[in-house]
């Protein structure tokens, strides 16, 4: 029996599925900027506790952020992310889930994150 290509059929134009591989909506980044990081305590805050987690910044996009820290975070856990910009006199508060974790060989942590808001 011969093997069927599969392709679709879109305002009457056929596509390979080869092809059908659109671009990433949400292209990364450089940003090489320090983060605070806080768990626990109340989502209401805007302002870092005493008891924070340092990272840096290493890509951003329209999705999530990737960041280098010394912490080990857990996958699906949920963070307050703070944005220290030099730039700014203010720091910008967001709400993160960590998406991924990858141990890196300097005893530092490489972190995926999604925006929840």
């Amino acid at each position: 029996m011969k093997e069927k290509k599969m392709s679709s059929t879109i305002m009457d134009t056929t596509i390979d599925e080869t092809t059908f591989n659109p671009a990433r909506e949400n292209r990364r980044m450089a940003f090489k900027e320090e983060v605070v990081l806080w768990r626990g305590g109340t989502f209401q805050s805007n302002r870092p506790p005493r008891a924070s987690i340092g990272a840096r910044a290493q890509n951003v996009s329209n999705g999530g952020i990737c960041l280098i820290t010394k912490t080990k975070l857990e996958v699906n856990q949920f963070l307050r992310l703070a944005f220290k910009l030099e730039s700014l006199p203010i720091s910008i508060p967001t709400l993160i889930e960590i998406r991924w974790v990858e141990k890196m060989p300097n005893a530092h942590f490489k972190i995926g994150a999604r925006f929840i808001y």
